[in-house]
């Protein structure tokens, strides 16, 4: 993952929080002195790591260099968990190294249905239909979902985020401490399927990526249809909380949940825009 920068090089030193500010962070995450200096360095390390695989995206022969990440053991994981399934929805989110989750579950499922808003995991003709303006982003994601929903409903996989944009209709939930709206529309995709949802996400493990199973949201059968989704949506979000809180290189900047967490302060949002700036140089800097 390169060489490691020096602490008085960075531009993004813990010793930049204000005082209020490391208050906040060790309310919300419960850290303090040693351990919050470790989130923060793990932070800024997962900042850099997790910028790898879309570099490799636009590599020839990339996902080769994103699977030769994973062990053996740990594609076997995947491979007894989807390679014969029938009827699975995958939940992962905009954690960690996520590039590399969608080619290793490609790798093993040709037919995965992925839903993504994001163009670099699209398929060449939802990116050509979008550059001819054809449709536009709220069209693939609605011919993603129907897919989605034929798939599982004849004993396939899928994989969706319901940390991302998939639609108005939201549920009210918290994560790091931060009430935020997430969609209900895997929620109810869920319900409707009545399929198993299994929570899934990369992480690092040294310069190697692990994947992450947890045991299948406990979904009610109970309640109108909203109810049943508020709770399979509040059991999503404690299941992201744990994965934000398990390790800082979790946390994908500069979009996704975190930038809620990011937006308690003014000073915090600025801290959090140092980041941006951080991501941009990279992009730039890998063309």
């Amino acid at each position: 993952m390169g060489r490691r920068r020096s602490r008085r090089s960075a531009s993004l030193e813990l010793d930049r929080f204000p005082g209020v500010l490391r208050g906040e962070v060790a309310a919300a995450l419960g850290l303090a002195g040693r351990s919050l200096r470790r989130w923060h360095d793990r932070l800024e390390a997962g900042v850099v790591a997790n910028e790898a695989p879309r570099r490799w995206a636009h590599t020839p022969g990339s996902q080769r260099e994103a699977l030769r990440r994973v062990s053996a053991t740990v594609r076997q994981s995947v491979v007894d968990l989807i390679g014969d399934a029938s009827g699975v929805l995958l939940l992962s989110a905009h954690a960690g190294p996520r590039f590399v989750l969608v080619d290793l579950l490609r790798s093993i499922r040709a037919d995965i249905v992925v839903v993504t808003a994001n163009p670099e995991q699209w398929n060449d003709d939802e990116r050509s239909s979008v550059a001819a303006g054809d449709s536009t982003v709220a069209d693939v994601l609605r011919l993603q979902f129907l897919r989605l929903y034929a798939a599982l409903d004849s004993g396939g996989v899928g994989l969706v985020s319901p940390d991302g944009g998939l639609g108005e209709v939201g549920a009210s939930v918290e994560i790091l401490g931060t009430t935020v709206t997430l969609s209900r529309a895997a929620a109810a995709m869920a319900r409707t399927t009545a399929v198993a949802s299994v929570p899934v996400v990369a992480t690092w493990a040294g310069d190697q990526v692990a994947v992450d199973i947890a045991a299948p949201l406990d979904g009610t059968r109970s309640g109108s249809g909203r109810q049943q989704d508020q709770h399979w949506t509040e059991a999503y979000a404690r299941w992201l909380d744990g994965v934000y809180r398990a390790d800082a290189m979790n946390w994908r900047l500069p979009t996704g949940l975190t930038l809620e967490f990011f937006e308690r302060s003014a000073a915090l949002t600025e801290w959090h825009h140092d980041y941006n700036r951080m991501v941009a140089r990279i992009r730039t800097s890998s063309g």
